[in-house]
């Protein structure tokens, strides 16, 4: 199982956002990892979970950090090259 780990830039760290506009971001957000194949779990929030023929990935959120593990290492880049792709963010390590 592999396990690596991207570091999100985003206004919420730059400045104070009230409540709503944390709300907006957060469904904005899940938004974007329904589009990239994801699915939010029942059970916590902060767990995404992708099927695919490959295997499968689970992205947990924490903060301004995403964790991403699964037994396949390709499936692991190539998830993370689409997310940096899309937002500002930076990779550190596996």
């Amino acid at each position: 199982m592999a396990v690596h780990q991207l570091d999100i830039n985003n206004a919420f760290f730059h400045g104070h956002l009230d409540e709503e506009a944390l709300r907006q971001l957060n469904h904005e957000f899940t938004q974007k990892l329904s589009e990239f194949g994801f699915r939010q779990s029942a059970h916590d929030n902060c767990l995404f979970i992708k099927l695919t023929s490959d295997g499968f990935l689970a992205l947990l959120v924490y903060v301004d950090d995403i964790f991403i593990m699964g037994p396949a290492e390709d499936l692991i880049k190539r998830s993370k090259l689409t997310w940096m792709l899309y937002s500002q963010s930076r990779t550190l390590g596996t």
